[in-house]
């Protein structure tokens, strides 16, 4: 009897399946099981590439940063509770890693498809890095990395150092390693964050995940779903010394809780299109970047700003101007509880200028928001362009900046509750024309 060629290719492959794996093979699949520091440096390199590193639960003091190279499993044995927003870890069950003191740098450093999970790490004094980075190594440089059932604490203060923002729970940064001359920006790169039911804890004025590009012609995808994150979600495509152009960051944010390190302070979300370095040197503005953020069933409590937006913005004067720049604002089912005396749920500008001059030109503000509750009757702004203190600047400064809100004003009433005030009528793209 005469057999397909597709039959034997079937058996042969049944066949295979039903073999045992050799012990090489075999290997790759399993787990290697830590317990020292010693241990745990040994086991980051590259010929562990593909396998889960596993931690056992206890607390690890490291003396130095530590890199997860490409495609490695960093786990840890702690059980995370909580069946949407995490609550912490099940007792006995915790895997801490530790930044001693001093210490040099970021706690850990993710390689492309790298993978944290069960893990806390914990970064309790004042030092030049982050607890988490996700970085670029090179120009067209691809780099994607997860955070899955973590906790991430961080003492640090927020501030500026050689390489870009310290202080952050996440940094994932596009970076210009020497803004003064070679090696060149990394232009051309592509970063992927996800985080899903994590804890990230940082200072008043902190930012829980940070997204920086400091390169031109780069994307930076950030994903996060039920996470705690205790300080702000910051992004920003920035020019240090050499231009940041045709950049985008891209957020999808889903049911997550932020809230404020201390009450009545900072921002929930600050999302910015593009601006030159908030420091008065001589530097070039940024322009043609782009940001989008997707929210959807969020909550946004206890800070001071709840949504603090601008698609162009120039710091200082010295600096160049910053045109062409779009952001992208969706929200659906977002609830904000904002708390101090000028608490505002909203602060949207398509430009801004920290200053009575040009902010740049043709920045883009496009804003929607669906079915959201806000804190009722608040110090809310809405600008085409606007001074450091939200103030409308006089039109001959700047021209094109437009701040849109997708509908019209009643729909937005209707679809919402709390936003006070308003927009202003002229901000509605889907209102009708004024009659003559």
């Amino acid at each position: 009897m005469k057999h397909s060629t597709s039959f034997h290719f079937a058996a042969l492959g049944l066949s295979l399946c039903l073999l045992p794996l050799s012990p090489a093979l075999a290997d790759a699949y399993d787990p290697i099981y830590l317990s020292s520091v010693a241990e745990l440096e040994a086991a980051l390199v590259d010929d562990n590439a593909g396998r889960r590193l596993v931690l056992l639960s206890g607390t690890y003091a490291v003396a130095g940063p530590l890199v997860v190279p490409d495609g490695v499993s960093l786990e840890g044995e702690g059980i995370m509770t909580g069946d949407g927003i995490p609550a912490g870890f099940e007792p006995g069950t915790v895997t801490t890693i530790v930044a001693a003191n001093p210490f040099p740098g970021d706690l850990l450093t993710l390689g492309d498809g790298a993978r944290l999970m069960g893990l806390r790490l914990e970064q309790p004094y004042v030092v030049p890095g982050n607890v988490v980075t996700i970085k670029t190594r090179a120009p067209d440089d691809t780099n994607s990395a997860s955070i899955v059932d973590c906790e991430l604490l961080s003492d640090n203060l927020n501030g500026v150092g050689p390489d870009g923002p310290i202080g952050a729970g996440v940094l994932v940064i596009t970076r210009n390693p020497n803004p003064f001359g070679d090696p060149p920006p990394h232009d051309g790169s592509d970063l992927a964050l996800r985080l899903d039911h994590s804890i990230v804890r940082v200072t008043p004025g902190g930012n829980a995940v940070f997204g920086m590009n400091f390169s031109s012609h780069s994307v930076i995808n950030i994903s996060m779903s039920q996470n705690y994150l205790e300080g702000t979600l910051n992004t920003a495509s920035v020019s240090r010394f050499d231009p940041t152009t045709g950049s985008a960051i891209i957020v999808h944010s889903e049911r997550n809780l932020y809230t404020a390190p201390a009450s009545g302070t900072g921002s929930g979300l600050q999302i910015q299109g593009g601006s030159g370095v908030p420091l008065p040197v001589a530097a070039p503005g940024a322009d043609s970047n782009f940001a989008y953020v997707n929210s959807v069933n969020d909550r946004i409590e206890g800070f001071n700003q709840g949504v603090f937006a601008t698609a162009g913005r120039r710091f200082n004067s010295m600096t160049g101007t910053s045109s062409g720049n779009t952001v992208d604002l969706r929200f659906r089912g977002l609830v904000l509880e904002t708390e101090g005396l000028d608490a505002a749920d909203f602060k949207l500008f398509a430009s801004q200028a920290d200053g009575q001059f040009a902010p740049g030109d043709d920045n883009i503000l496009d804003v929607s928001i669906l079915r959201s509750t806000g804190s009722g009757p608040s110090q809310n702004q809405y600008a085409d362009s606007a001074d450091e203190l939200g103030n409308p600047l006089p039109k001959q400064l700047s021209s094109g900046n437009r701040l849109k809100f997708n509908g019209n004003l009643r729909a937005f009433e209707r679809s919402n509750s709390g936003i006070l005030p308003t927009p202003a009528n002229k901000f509605f793209v889907g209102n009708s024309p004024p009659k003559n």
